[in-house]
């Protein structure tokens, strides 16, 4: 009985111990990141730029694909393609 009480202990002591550890690097992680300097800064916002363009074209294209799939179906809505995106 009195093992058991010991292993169940030990057992919480190492569970504790585990969640302790881990939080410890979770809280710490976010210190440990570099700064961004100015030159990073505008790096960043320059890919961020391209990114969102090149989202906004695969956007076009793949509305244009789907409006050439619906007019190939017999039945389908001819949509007049206006330019915009919602």
């Amino acid at each position: 009985m009195v093992q058991n009480r010991t292993a169940r202990k030990s057992e919480r002591v190492l569970a504790s111990a585990r969640w302790d550890c881990f939080d410890r690097v979770m809280r710490h992680s976010d210190k440990t990141m570099p700064a961004v300097g100015p030159e990073a800064a505008r790096a960043q916002a320059e890919r961020a730029a391209r990114e969102a363009a090149a989202l906004r074209e695969n956007l076009r294209k793949r509305k244009a694909q789907a409006r050439a799939r619906q007019d190939d179906e017999p039945g389908g809505q001819n949509v007049p393609d206006t330019g915009e995106t919602r």
